[in-house]
């Protein structure tokens, strides 16, 4: 069986979605209902901490990809941290890397992720990427 541990903490700009264990075909329903609970509750500023994240196969990459989506459409951002391992192999074989902004860390006790240049999560302006086959 497929573990993957999700933790929600709200912070006063944003909400940061934890991942330990493993993404794939098993575990992503529980990502997007996770996803959609915080967009229903006016958390449209996600910061995804995947430094716990081990294994992501193609099908968590999609409910990333759906959940940057839903972010957008509601005005708000999506941003990766701490990404590693294979899905940072993913994002970069699919040429993905351009539409989910990844760099910095994150600061726990600060109100804003840390990186280069990002002083908030107000609008992340990532490279837009055409993607039509979800």
């Amino acid at each position: 069986m497929t573990f993957l541990s999700i933790t929600v903490s709200d912070h006063r700009a944003f909400s940061v979605v934890t991942l330990n264990g493993e993404l794939d075909t098993l575990s992503a329903g529980r990502l997007s209902q996770v996803i959609e609970r915080a967009l229903a509750c006016g958390r449209v500023h996600l910061v995804v901490d995947t430094a716990g994240l081990r294994f992501c196969d193609s099908c968590g990459l999609r409910t990333l990809i759906a959940a940057w989506r839903r972010t957008d459409e509601q005005g708000g951002s999506l941003r990766l941290v701490r990404v590693h391992g294979p899905l940072g192999r993913l994002l970069e074989l699919t040429g993905l890397s351009t539409l989910f902004p990844t760099g910095g860390t994150f600061d726990r006790q600060a109100t804003a992720p840390a990186g280069a240049g990002h002083t908030g999560l107000a609008r992340a302006q990532p490279v837009r990427a055409r993607i039509d086959h979800l």
